[in-house]
């Protein structure tokens, strides 16, 4: 229904692909507008890796992941420490 009635809209508000990117950030993460992203994140797992690259980059993350700075991450990505930089560091420890 919110398709029917404002596709950006409902793009905008709605999360995509494997790092569950917000539709509002369609332009930080490399589209050229809210349904690009869609098609694009759609098509395969390379446009979704790219778009949380592009994310990363623009937010001013990439100090960040070198330094292993979780909580700075999680809140850089989710707007909030907790709990998503423990989360990443139990993911990083166990992949590592």
């Amino acid at each position: 229904y919110a398709m029917k009635m404002n596709r950006d809209a409902a793009i905008r508000s709605a999360s995509f692909g494997m790092g569950q990117m917000m539709g509002f950030n369609w332009k930080i993460a490399g589209f050229s507008s809210p349904q690009d992203m869609v098609d694009k994140m759609s098509a395969s797992a390379t446009w979704q890796a790219k778009a949380i690259i592009n994310y990363i980059v623009s937010r001013g993350l990439t100090q960040a992941i070198k330094n292993k700075d979780w909580t700075r991450i999680a809140i850089g990505y989710n707007g909030k420490a907790e709990p998503y930089a423990s989360r990443i560091a139990v993911n990083y420890a166990r992949m590592a």
